[in-house]
């Protein structure tokens, strides 16, 4: 195989890495819940609060989560934090994940 070949290669399979470890951190319903919420823009801990039902623990865990992947940040206006998606790449997954399970068609 040609040293072009192999560092392609090699390059596809790091990615593949990075992809199956963000896989592993959105299979999580409550997280998905938050970046469903995403997609649609910017949203204060408070909403995604209410969104979810989730207690202020529980979503600052599941966001630090989301924030250690590189899959959200936030913006600090005062007190609030706002969140946002960061990456695009999952919005784009995203709106897929919604095409295919979220408008009510069933297989």
């Amino acid at each position: 195989m040609k040293e072009q070949e192999e560092n392609a290669l090699q390059d596809m399979m790091n990615r593949a890495e990075e992809t199956a470890t963000q896989l592993k951190v959105i299979a999580n319903p409550l997280r998905l819940m938050v970046l469903c919420a995403l997609v649609r823009g910017e949203e204060n801990v408070s909403t995604l609060m209410k969104i979810t039902g989730a207690s202020q623990t529980l979503m600052s865990n599941h966001l630090a989560v989301l924030r250690k992947a590189n899959i959200v940040d936030y913006r600090r206006d005062h007190r609030t934090l706002n969140y946002f998606l960061k990456d695009q790449r999952m919005r784009k997954l995203l709106y897929t994940l919604y095409d295919a399970y979220c408008t009510g068609e069933k297989v």
